[in-house]
């Protein structure tokens, strides 16, 4: 059995590094739209005041993702994912018992520095170091987990806090990080050497270069700033991540528009459902079809879905499947792109690349976070709002062509 497990550890460190995304994304992020309106409502503030404790949170542990690349080399794995946790816990705790809205902001700052420490870029790391094919794949679980646990814990939680109030429910959130994160505490690796294993398809990779096909690519191709390629992939993080939390003010959308709070909380799971759907399959065609494609088709239906829900608000089927679509944008940002690194540039600048992507990812959603809530707050609608996105969706179109248009010149 041992050996069994060893010899199939690749899959097993994706499985761990779905706790570092089920933590950062699928507690700390995906299921949070539910407290929006409940703490403004007690605290007395607007939801976009509510919603920019993210934003600081996103923020900061995107600005801090090349240091945490660096301290990756020097610090035990498992050690700074303890520490973390442990961090994590405690902001929970203290949201639980906050009483002042600046209390949340406080409490973000800590927050983002330690979820910068246990969550996606070390994901995205980790996995860069254990595969060299199927990287899409192994990103796509990694990433599509977030939504799983978003489309289950949204509804739960929007249904505790209705019957007990959201300060309990944030300590019930603080258990779950810690129980998600146990497992790559305890059993993940930074490299496959450690456990005298090589990378996913080394084998075959080495066999393609004595065969003369060569997997180095120009000169033109490298990372550095040389190619308008790596200037559309951080726009393209960036314009992606800040539409991708649209789906985050699904419930406060609803309630806007004469609809339930539990049917908003079912309107996040349905774009939680998608989150998964979406980066599965971006891994997955990415792999099979080429990620500039794949990225493409996500980027259209993301558009549709933005533009259905802003006119069509009363129809309820169309509310669900718009739901559904503008999820993709959660593919866009953070499983197809990576694929377009991995295609366009050398593997050994894939964790370099990776930080900076971090920061523009994490920077686009950190903005989004308050501009969307002060968005509604200021137009007493979404509609502003769900507009804007689908025009950064477009945008994001241009890019993704210009890229393969580079492709084909290349």
């Amino acid at each position: 059995m041992k050996s069994f497990i060893k010899d199939h550890y690749h899959w097993v460190t994706v499985a761990l590094c779905c706790g570092l995304s089920g933590t950062v994304l699928g507690v700390s992020s995906n299921s949070m739209g539910v407290f929006y309106l409940p703490v403004a409502r007690e605290l007395g503030v607007g939801v976009g005041d509510v919603a920019l404790y993210l934003t600081i949170m996103s923020a900061t542990f995107g600005l801090l993702a090349p240091v945490v690349v660096r301290h990756m080399k020097k610090i035990p794995l498992r050690l700074m994912l303890g520490a973390a946790t442990v961090m994590i816990a405690l902001c929970y705790v203290l949201l639980a018992n906050a009483t002042a809205i600046w209390q949340f902001y406080a409490i973000a700052l800590l927050l983002g520095v330690s979820h910068a420490y246990n969550g996606l870029i070390v994901g995205n790391v980790v996995l860069g170091n254990w595969f060299e094919k199927k990287l899409g794949t192994a990103t796509g679980l990694f990433m599509g987990i977030a939504g799983i646990i978003g489309a289950v814990l949204s509804p739960i939680f929007a249904s505790l806090i209705a019957s007990i109030g959201w300060r309990p429910v944030y300590l019930i959130a603080g258990g779950l990080i810690v129980l998600f994160m146990l497992p790559a505490v305890l059993f993940m690796r930074a490299t496959p050497e450690e456990m005298g294993l090589k990378k996913y398809g080394a084998d075959e990779a080495e066999g393609k270069k004595k065969s003369g096909f060569s997997l180095e690519l120009t000169e033109e191709q490298k990372y550095p700033q040389k190619s308008s390629a790596a200037v559309w992939l951080l726009l393209l993080s960036g314009l992606t991540a800040f539409a991708a939390v649209m789906c985050q003010h699904f419930s406060a959308f609803a309630e806007s528009v004469g609809y339930t709070a539990s049917f908003g909380a079912m309107m996040i799971s349905v774009g939680m459902i998608g989150n998964i759907v979406t980066k599965v399959a971006g891994g997955v065609l990415s792999d099979a079809l080429g990620s500039v494609r794949a990225t493409a088709a996500f980027l259209i239906a993301a558009i549709a879905g933005c533009l259905a829900m802003a006119w069509m608000p009363g129809l309820i089927p169309v509310l669900f499947v718009s739901a559904f679509l503008i999820s993709s944008y959660f593919s866009t940002s953070g499983v197809t792109n990576l694929s377009v690194i991995k295609e366009r540039f050398k593997a050994a600048d894939y964790a370099r690349i990776c930080a900076v992507m971090s920061i523009f990812r994490s920077i686009g959603a950190a903005v989004a976070y308050s501009v969307i809530g002060y968005s509604y707050d200021f137009f007493g609608s979404y509609n502003p709002a769900l507009y804007f996105c689908a025009a950064l969706g477009a945008v994001s179109l241009i890019g993704v062509m210009r890229i393969a248009q580079g492709q084909r010149r290349a």
